[in-house]
């Protein structure tokens, strides 16, 4: 069990952080929690193809689902949603990876790639959002064999 934080995903808590130091420190600890929690891992881990936000995850009801635009493109990310009042806007895109080792054992890994406040950013995953265009680029680099 891995957690990666993209180069791009820490400019973007850096970029937020001069806006709003609360949320962003709320994110923090929350990237921390999925780091040490592992059901809280596991529930982000789970490939969720819904279209509605599925049942929250862990003691910070964390939301998840799909961005299906990028599914559709095979860029398989999801988003999460925070139930707190301190990140309300924000969001947490990344992607779940299972990666095979060298001496044939298997990783699972979280990588994130993005972190978005909606109205700030004028962020609703539009495909020519330079967001989404800097996510699709980060995930192809990293997934593609």
């Amino acid at each position: 069990m891995e957690l990666t934080v993209h180069f791009n995903a820490e400019q973007d808590l850096d970029r937020l952080f001069e806006k709003d130091e609360d949320a962003v420190g709320y994110l923090d600890t929350v990237i921390e929690m999925i780091q040490a929690d592992s059901a809280i891992f596991d529930g982000l881990y789970k490939n969720r193809y819904f279209r509605e936000y599925g049942e929250p995850i862990g003691p910070i009801d964390l939301e998840v689902k799909p961005i299906l635009s990028l599914w559709e493109k095979d860029i398989k990310v999801l988003r999460v949603r925070f139930g707190s009042e301190e990140a309300a806007g924000y969001r947490i895109i990344y992607a779940p990876c299972h990666e095979k080792q060298p001496n044939g054992a298997y990783i699972r890994r979280i990588d994130i790639l993005a972190v978005v406040n909606k109205k700030t950013d004028k962020f609703d995953y539009q495909a020519e959002h330079p967001i989404t265009k800097r996510i699709i680029k980060d995930y192809e680099e990293l997934y593609s064999n």
